[in-house]
């Protein structure tokens, strides 16, 4: 599972945006945007599968219901912060090791935009069970990362006590990326809201530009369906601009009525109108 978000405390410079919060996942990853959980079988880096925008220093099966584990954020709100996973333990235990347990941290530092991963006492290497573990980082869209390390490959990037891996950033000048998405769709994060039969419902929905551009003239959308699957109506809205990284809430009309019990549908779409 995961916790936050969290305030950095400062706006900290990642690829070609900023970010100033972070979801803290106890199986030893953050992520500056996204709540869906990182588990089983993890994914290499970077992917766009969800979720995104992650940074992981030992991302693995973790469980907290054994041992004595710890999990700390620090920050001095100027230009540091730090995340520490204490003696967390595997969910499945390395063979042969009666407590296999391992301690990391993650340091971000602002002034030169740089991402340390250190390492402390290491019991096992994850051999148990899956026996997965991804050690990397990646964008908000999935498709611009870095992998260190994914289960012992390669060899020579294996963790180990007293390891420090140090990520800096390279200036491109050069690089462009348009992207546009859905960020929240009803509620920050997208937790799925509960409403009674009756209940008039606002239909909201969270758009962000993820690029590296301006972007003019989007059109976004939203289709109603029943919990028969039949579509009850569908509003539209055009988005004149958003810069980059700029986000906005926009609310549907009407709103909903639930005339019945069930699952509701509720789609959320959008496209730039040159492209559609």
């Amino acid at each position: 599972n995961n916790c936050g978000p969290y305030a950095i405390g400062f706006d900290f410079p990642y690829y070609w945006y900023t970010v100033d919060e972070v979801i803290i996942g106890s199986n030893g990853y953050i992520s500056f945007t996204d709540r869906d959980n990182y588990a089983h079988p993890f994914s290499v880096l970077p992917s766009e599968a969800r979720p995104n925008n992650l940074v992981c220093p030992l991302a693995g099966d973790i469980d907290f219901t054994r041992g004595d584990p710890e999990c700390w954020y620090w920050s001095n709100d100027q230009d540091t912060f730090v995340v520490s996973w204490i003696n967390v333990a595997e969910f499945w235990p390395d063979p042969g090791q009666a407590d296999s347990t391992h301690t990391f941290q993650l340091i971000l530092t602002a002034a030169d935009s740089n991402l340390f991963f250190m390492y402390g006492e290491q019991r096992g290497h994850y051999e148990g069970g899956s026996g997965e573990y991804v050690i990397g980082m990646e964008d908000v869209s999935g498709t611009v990362g870095l992998q260190y390390c994914k289960t012992g490959m390669p060899y020579g990037n294996v963790f180990h006590p007293d390891l420090a891996v140090r990520f800096y950033a390279i200036p491109d000048t050069l690089f462009e990326f348009y992207d546009l998405g859905v960020q929240s769709a009803m509620a920050e994060q997208s937790i799925a809201p509960v409403y009674f039969t009756g209940d008039e419902v606002l239909l909201t929905a969270e758009y962000r530009n993820n690029g590296t551009h301006p972007q003019y003239d989007i059109e976004t959308r939203v289709i109603v369906r029943d919990p028969e699957g039949t579509e009850l109506w569908r509003d539209t809205i055009i988005i004149a601009s958003l810069e980059p990284q700029e986000t906005v809430w926009l609310e549907y009309s009407p709103t909903l009525a639930p005339a019945m019990t069930g699952e509701y549908g509720i789609e959320f779409r959008l496209y730039v109108v040159d492209e559609v």
